[in-house]
């Protein structure tokens, strides 16, 4: 088995990179674990390293039903206690929904819900970022059709940020 590595993010010291695994089957061998999507750590991050050998912080298995929902986003902290993890419930078990979990990088386990909006049938997804210090996550998602929702979140809300339409998101998130 192989893992796809996607957002990547290190913390402030530069010490661990953090990155979203998908595990991946190599033809003829491939052993899944029935964990789904995971959250690793390299370390030291300059010197590089197997991605086989990282640190798992994160299971998908731990966040949610393998068979309803997905990581799409992880940002460590700057001090890589933690790691906000962005998870999408498919509509298969009711309405869509999309939520940011605080995760302990020590037990794997959520800390708390920082933001979840009940999307309907499905939704549309563009970014999932923070600002330069991490003090912010920026999120840009909503509903499948119509204005796409962006900001910021702050004490469980969205924030706008101007335009506040997603209709560019490229210039939206910082």
């Amino acid at each position: 088995m192989a893992l796809q590595a996607g957002d990547l993010s290190l913390t402030a010291d530069g010490r661990e990179l953090v990155y979203l695994a998908v595990p991946r089957c190599i033809a003829g061998h491939c052993k899944p674990t029935g964990n789904g999507e995971e959250v690793r750590a390299v370390s030291p991050a300059a010197a590089g390293g197997q991605l086989s050998r990282s640190r798992l912080l994160v299971r998908q298995s731990a966040l949610g039903r393998l068979a309803s929902s997905y990581l799409d986003g992880a940002i460590v902290s700057p001090d890589g206690s933690s790691v906000d993890v962005l998870t999408m419930l498919s509509p298969r078990q009711g309405p869509s929904a999309v939520s940011v979990i605080k995760v302990s990088a020590a037990t794997g386990r959520p800390v708390r819900v920082l933001y979840r909006v009940t999307t309907g049938n499905g939704f549309s997804f563009q970014a999932f970022s923070s600002d330069p210090s991490r003090r912010y996550l920026i999120l840009v998602v909503g509903p499948p059709s119509g204005t796409i929702p962006n900001g910021y979140i702050y004490h469980r809300h969205l924030i706008p940020l101007a335009p506040a339409d997603g209709s560019d998101v490229s210039s939206e998130t910082w």
